[in-house]
């Protein structure tokens, strides 16, 4: 009888691996885990999307779609496989054959749908350890969707014998059926290697955050010495428009001392000209002027005869 413990002894996993996924109410929690930010928030209707996940959280998907719940559709993820994936990470322990049996029986119930027969290796490991004997000369057919009634009774008309086929004969011996191949081993137990792998997660998710933290330190650092360099620039251009206006004053004072000086060499030009004018020798009598009687000098005025006419 095909059931959840079949499975579980299968993969050999003890009682004590075995619980039952405790339920999740809150799925904003859920959405600030896989997206690793405090204002994700999930909106009705609508799924998670794989490329926004966490890096770790993407390895753990694509671990997830191959291993546990095989689906080629990765691009966005329910409710029911993110809450998986939010107990994964956390490191809880699940009833694996439970799940895996649920999924297993979902497949009959999806008529309208076509969907590639999961868990191969599994099926033909249970049917070989219960003793079901698959002939080698079965002719191989391809899979013509669901396995449901309708599944089974189209390979059941394409496995008759075909009309017109010559009888055995009684008295002829039956062919020898191939001996029933042994039961196959059961795989090795996964648990240990899931625990590693979701332990390497951990650790990473861990790196990623001190390294994340430690990028955003940076990024601040980066941050003041960029306004210290602006800062720097300002206070340069400052000194720099300072020094042009320094140098148009002292060429405006340059041009002021040239006219200073040109006015200066104009009035000593004059001053000199004055000098000439002033120190010029008085010209000498010509010849032909009557000589100046000495004695006339010494006679008396006539302002001098008549005191009283003044």
């Amino acid at each position: 009888m095909f059931a959840p413990r079949i499975i579980n002894s299968y993969y050999e996993i003890t009682t004590d691996d075995i619980h039952p996924l405790p339920s999740i109410q809150d799925m904003g929690e859920v959405a600030r885990f896989l997206y690793g930010r405090d204002d994700a928030w999930p909106l009705p209707g609508r799924d998670f999307e794989h490329s926004k996940l966490t890096d770790s959280l993407l390895i753990l998907n694509v671990f997830v779609s191959h291993n546990i719940d095989p689906t080629r559709h990765r691009t966005t993820i329910n409710d029911a496989r993110a809450r998986l994936l939010y107990h994964l990470a956390h490191g809880r322990k699940m009833d694996l054959g439970n799940y895996i049996y649920t999924l297993i029986s979902m497949l009959g119930f999806q008529i309208d749908k076509r969907h590639t027969a999961i868990f191969p290796a599994l099926i033909s490991g249970i049917c070989e350890a219960a003793g079901v004997q698959i002939s080698p000369a079965e002719p191989e057919m391809k899979s013509k969707g669901p396995i449901n009634r309708f599944a089974l009774e189209n390979a059941r008309r394409h496995t008759a014998r075909p009309v017109g086929a010559v009888p055995v004969a009684q008295d002829q011996p039956p062919e020898q059926q191939p001996a029933a191949p042994q039961p196959a081993a059961p795989p090795a137990d996964n648990t240990a290697l899931l625990r590693q792998i979701l332990e390497g997660q951990a650790e990473q998710t861990r790196l990623i955050v001190a390294t994340r933290t430690e990028m955003r330190a940076m990024q601040q650092e980066l941050a003041t010495l960029r306004a210290r360099m602006d800062s720097f620039r300002h206070a340069q251009m400052n000194q720099e428009s300072r020094q042009r206006n320094t140098d148009i004053e002292q060429r405006r004072i340059r041009a002021d001392c040239d006219e200073v000086k040109r006015r200066l060499d104009r009035c000593a030009g004059q001053l000199d000209d004055i000098h000439d004018k002033i120190c010029r020798p008085a010209p000498t009598p010509s010849q032909d002027a009557s000589p100046v009687d000495p004695t006339a000098l010494f006679l008396p005025t006539p302002s001098d005869q008549n005191p009283g006419s003044i």
